[in-house]
């Protein structure tokens, strides 16, 4: 199942405003570059701008997480990160401003299982409940209870 990432709607604003610009600037670079002959780099670095905006649009527009069997997938744009949902110990509510491929502040932080290298991680799907209730569907040792999945304690 594909839960998306949920957008912040100024940060959607934000990125087209900032195309608008980016456009404007790449086509005033490359009309100068052909039309009046100046610098040839003009060239290179218009083009460059707009690649860099689509990059920006394409992480933002295809941010998604995915529980496939007993993985799960975490795409970002072109980043892609799978992770065995056996090495997840605990995903909760969280507002901890760190970097991370979630785009808000209130969002939800795992912890790994002792021994594995990434320690957390944040997320933040559409639908946090049914990606939450689908965590611990895949996975028999997740208890979801109403708020957060945790491993369950073993006797």
């Amino acid at each position: 199942m594909v839960y998306p990432a949920r957008r912040e709607p100024i940060l959607v604003w934000v990125l087209a405003f900032d195309g608008v610009i980016t456009l404007g600037v790449a086509s005033w670079m490359i009309w100068e570059a052909a039309v009046k002959h100046w610098s040839p780099a003009f060239f290179a670095v218009g083009p460059g701008l707009l690649f860099s905006f689509l990059a920006a649009c394409w992480m933002l527009l295809h941010s998604n997480y995915e529980i496939a069997g007993q993985d799960l997938i975490v795409r970002q744009g072109p980043a892609r990160r799978t992770i065995s949902i056996a090495m997840i110990d605990e995903v909760f509510p969280t507002e901890k401003s760190a970097l991370a491929p979630a785009w808000a502040r209130d969002r939800l932080q795992v912890l790994f299982v002792p021994g594995v290298p990434a320690q957390r991680l944040f997320l933040d799907p559409l639908d946090r409940e049914a990606f939450l209730q689908g965590l611990a569907a895949a996975d028999p040792g997740l208890a979801y209870d109403g708020q957060k999945v945790a491993r369950g304690v073993p006797i």
